[in-house]
């Protein structure tokens, strides 16, 4: 199965966001937050989750459960529009990731991971699934 964007199922919901890992981003009281939408690969065991905005000029924040190991990173994003075609190239940075100690031997295929379920999310607010995404291109900055 590939990664698909949906609602996230109310049972998934109270058993798979531990709110240690999926909180409001720099908040130092870890306030969890209700999380709608995912992209998720089931046959995997993998899920992207946008975690929010840190405020004007900050990054997005994002999460993504890789079998149970949370990865954190967050990207600066731009989308530019083309009026022909009525859709937008969306290109998302990244700036910071962090992946756990289990995952580090694994670093290139979480890489791989990150990539492939960003360009299936699309954009966290346009979504890939209404058709107003023509491509995504992820810069994996100084991850490469």
């Amino acid at each position: 199965m590939a990664f698909v964007n949906e609602l996230v199922p109310e049972e998934d919901k109270k058993t798979r966001f531990d709110p240690r890992f999926f909180h409001r981003p720099n908040d130092p009281w870890k306030q969890p937050i209700d999380i709608l939408r995912w992209t998720v690969d089931r046959d995997r065991d993998i899920f992207l989750v946008y975690l929010g905005l840190g405020g004007p000029e900050q990054p997005d924040y994002f999460a993504m459960s890789v079998q149970g190991h949370v990865v954190y990173f967050q990207t600066f994003g731009n989308a530019v529009w083309d009026r022909v075609s009525s859709t937008n190239a969306v290109t998302k940075t990244i700036d910071r990731l962090l992946i756990p100690v289990e995952l580090g031997a694994q670093r290139d295929k979480v890489i791989q991971l990150l990539v492939e379920s960003l360009d299936a999310m699309g954009d966290q607010v346009l979504g890939r699934e209404k058709g107003r995404i023509s491509s995504v291109t992820v810069d994996l900055g100084p991850y490469k």
